[in-house]
């Protein structure tokens, strides 16, 4: 490969690496926790307005009729509540009849109409099981995409598309997907947690889907669906989720639990207030006794710079006690103002801290749902106060000024050489001695000579004589 080949080759890389980090800057938006219900129940609202994310299902058929108005008022009593919703387009036409897919996409244009500005994200089909419905599903992805896309534009709303969801221990389904060109059509992946995956092992998986979305841009978003364990261990794995990179994680349930959503919006509230993730470093959830606790992590850590505010979730599973008797440990030296907050019913209990090691420990309580301990980071020696600095810009200077400076030394050092430079016709007039023998007598002759020169310039004329 020539020079100017790779010239070429490395101008290209930095305009991919331009296009595939662009939008993903661009979407970078504070972490969310929402709704995922299934079909057979309307999602509940809690008794506090939130802005957390809640899905809708609106399943399509042929042979009944959709009931468009009960769909409107549920949209409308979420929409009151301040969620947002995430439509799912469920029930995939015959694809081998042209009427059904007619059908289908008057049934999307249909869905976006009546939703109007309370439609945030659009999910065509529910979920993507085997590699023998790709073909059929790229090619309803992308017709119902655009015609989607259109009928909102008409409307002056944006929204998202949400393609059906992977199993997120399957990833060649969705490279299988990727290869029937349906990248540039999709926003966001849904991924389901269909096996009891949390931890390490957990952020090592989300980082190979986030990967390889970089290499299909533009890239999508990941939201994460948790679908397996107990209410509280989807709430965890939500919160474990968030902290490996997904955008969103929601949590999927199977009949209306207030208590649930009550835990979503109270913990989205929280995390929704100009936070951003950190990395969790050295946590620890231990008994009284300094012993282990079935199930015990800590799951995620939150700062806001703006208020020095470090929030860290964890997991403890069991009963709930008056008092807390359980300690989480970690790897900050110091720390001030620090609560115990309970996001299942909301209370915050201010709690001390002791030193432990090179870190502290804050004496926390066990709990259904995962718990938040809340502390401001204290100023250190180094934090100095705001000052007023006045900044000047410079520049170097450029070539043609650098070159123009040259020039004109060189006039003046030309002008002073032509002025002070001397010219004349010397003559010299020289005198011997009288004639000796030459091989017994050396004698120096005696030489005068004299010079008339004529100035250039303002100098007077001047002459010499020298005698020797």
């Amino acid at each position: 490969m020539t020079l100017s080949q790779t010239r070429v080759s490395l101008f290209f890389s930095f305009l991919l690496g331009l296009i595939v980090v662009a939008p993903v800057l661009a979407s970078e938006q504070p972490p969310a926790l929402g709704l995922w219900w299934s079909a057979a129940h309307e999602p509940s609202i809690g008794s506090q307005p939130a802005s957390s994310y809640v899905r809708v299902e609106a399943a399509f058929s042929n042979a009944e009729p959709f009931d468009w108005n009960a769909f409107e008022a549920s949209l409308e009593r979420l929409h009151r509540s301040g969620r947002r919703v995430v439509i799912t387009l469920d029930g995939v036409p015959d694809l081998s009849d042209p009427a059904w897919i007619d059908a289908w996409i008057e049934f999307a244009r249909e869905a976006v109409r009546r939703a109007g500005s309370r439609l945030v994200t659009l999910q065509v089909g529910r979920r993507i099981s085997s590699p023998e419905e790709l073909a059929g599903y790229a090619y309803l992805l992308k017709t119902t995409t655009l015609a989607a896309r259109a009928e909102a534009r008409a409307r002056g709303v944006e929204i998202s598309i949400l393609q059906a969801s992977v199993p997120s221990d399957r990833p060649a389904l969705q490279h299988d997907l990727w290869t029937l060109d349906v990248a540039p059509y999709v926003d966001v992946i849904p991924l389901e947690l269909t096996d009891p995956v949390n931890g390490n092992a957990l952020s090592k998986r989300l980082g190979e889907w986030i990967v390889a979305t970089l290499q299909h841009p533009p890239a999508p978003r990941i939201w994460v669906i948790a679908a397996v364990g107990s209410p509280g261990d989807r709430a965890a794995a939500c919160l474990e989720a968030l902290s490996a990179g997904a955008a969103v994680a929601m949590i999927e349930g199977h009949a209306s639990d207030p208590e649930l959503t009550n835990w979503i919006d109270r913990t989205h509230a929280l995390v929704s207030q100009q936070y951003a993730p950190a990395p969790l470093g050295n946590a620890t959830v231990v008994d009284a006794g300094g012993g282990a606790i079935a199930g015990g992590r800590a799951l995620l850590r939150l700062y806001n710079a703006d208020t020095a505010s470090t929030l860290v979730f964890y997991r403890a599973p069991g009963e709930r006690l008056a008092s807390p008797i359980d300690r989480l440990l970690l790897s900050d030296r110091g720390m001030r103002e620090t609560e115990l907050v309970d996001l299942l019913t909301g209370e915050t209990d201010r709690i001390g801290s002791a030193r432990y090691g090179s870190g502290r420990s804050i004496r926390v309580r066990r709990g259904k749902y995962p718990l938040a301990v809340r502390f401001v980071r204290p100023s250190g020696p180094l934090d100095l106060p705001p000052q007023a600095i006045e900044t000047m810009g410079t520049r170097e200077p450029t070539a043609e000024e650098i070159l123009a400076r040259y020039r004109q030394v060189q006039r003046e050092q030309d002008d002073r050489l032509e002025r002070y430079t001397a010219r004349g016709a010397p003559t010299c007039t020289s005198r011997w001695p009288p004639a000796a023998r030459p091989s017994t007598t050396r004698s120096r002759p005696t030489t005068s000579g004299s010079a008339a020169a004529r100035w250039s310039g303002k100098r007077p004329t001047s002459s010499s004589t020298g005698t020797g």
